[in-house]
């Protein structure tokens, strides 16, 4: 392995150099050095954190030191294997975000990597950790398997109307969200409320949006609202702590994975 970098190496000189002077219009003389940059287990599981805690946030916020295992299989070649909910991996497999981190990551050292998601298994002793299990089973299941009914929908009673799109319909857990351009409604208590502003390209007009965090009691997601002039009083009755019903699309975007909200009710959890 060492040969072949120090191959690759001596091959890249020549145009490195060529480019520098090309690019460089001082009548100057150079002198060129050259550091190998090798990557540590240590680093590499750094690396990989950092990474998916920006580029799946919502996916990961319950990732923790010992979801990630990095080995050195051989000579510059590293295995990280990373263990999540079955369908957060279903969300991250599909994106190209994680293919790009893997080519960054081989261009940037001299190794090559191996990234493997594997289904996280949940063990608890207390009721709570049951729960989490018993629905991660049910979830693991085939399709055409009718041993198990998994109840998707959320219980809520006393809905009222705040703004939007009204939502007459029962929501869903969150944990059964999907990708898809189709409306779907989900329901929790805020937190991580949010007031933000961005630019109109049109008229370079400050216009308000806010982001969130609903928490249905079992998952949670980010969600954005774009209000109007006449919504925006109503959404500013909202506060960390609301408990609401929502009607919007789930949406990925730039490898991250959002529920952009069209329709509010005040509710209350059962």
């Amino acid at each position: 392995m060492s040969r072949i970098i120090e191959s690759k190496l001596e091959n890249l000189k020549p145009r490195l150099e060529r480019e520098y002077r090309e690019t460089v219009s001082l009548d100057v003389s150079h002198i060129f050095t050259y550091e190998k940059s090798y990557i540590d287990p240590d680093i590499l599981k750094l690396k990989v954190q950092n990474f998916l805690h920006k580029q799946f946030s919502v996916l990961t916020l319950d990732l923790d030191d010992n979801d990630i295992k990095v080995e050195e299989s051989a000579s510059f070649h590293f295995i990280v294997n990373i263990f999540l909910p079955e369908q957060n991996i279903n969300y991250i497999s599909k994106s190209r975000a994680l293919a790009e981190f893997v080519k960054t990551l081989h261009d940037e050292h001299f190794a090559t990597f191996q990234i493997l998601l594997n289904p996280k298994k949940q063990t608890s002793d207390d009721g709570e950790g049951l729960d989490k299990l018993e629905r991660y089973m049910k979830s693991a299941l085939p399709a055409d398997s009718h041993d198990v009914k998994v109840d998707k929908s959320l219980k809520i009673r006393n809905v009222e109307y705040l703004l939007g799109k009204p939502i007459r319909e029962r929501p869903i857990k969150i944990e059964f969200l999907r990708v898809s351009s189709e409306e779907q409604i989900i329901a929790g208590t805020i937190s991580n409320l949010t007031r933000r502003e961005y630019t109109k390209k049109d008229t370079n007009e400050q216009k308000p949006y806010f982001t969130l965090i609903l928490d249905d009691g079992r998952a949670r997601t980010s969600c954005i609202f774009f209000p109007n002039p006449k919504a925006l009083p109503k959404f500013e009755q909202l506060q960390n702590g609301t408990q609401i019903v929502t009607t919007g699309e789930n949406s990925e975007r730039n490898g991250r994975t959002g529920f952009r909200i069209s329709g509010i009710s005040f509710c209350e959890l059962v």
